[in-house]
């Protein structure tokens, strides 16, 4: 994990996400657990957030498709 990470678990933050629209990934780090896990999605996925127990999903599969059609 790189220094980001940690600064922002020794801050307290739980989950945080890193959304790479160029390589079609999220990248999620999750202490919800106690530990800290990172989890690696693809846009095509639809991607859990942890602090809601996973019942909430986001599909970046959506969003990215309105952001290509703003940006055409």
């Amino acid at each position: 994990m790189g220094l980001l990470t940690w600064k922002y678990l020794d801050a307290g933050v739980r989950e945080y996400w890193i959304v790479d629209l160029q390589q079609e990934k999220v990248i999620v780090h999750d202490r919800t657990g106690g530990d800290c896990r990172t989890s690696i999605y693809g846009m095509d996925q639809p991607v859990p957030v942890q602090i809601f127990e996973g019942k909430c999903l986001i599909r970046f599969e959506e969003i990215c498709e309105e952001v290509r059609a703003v940006s055409a």
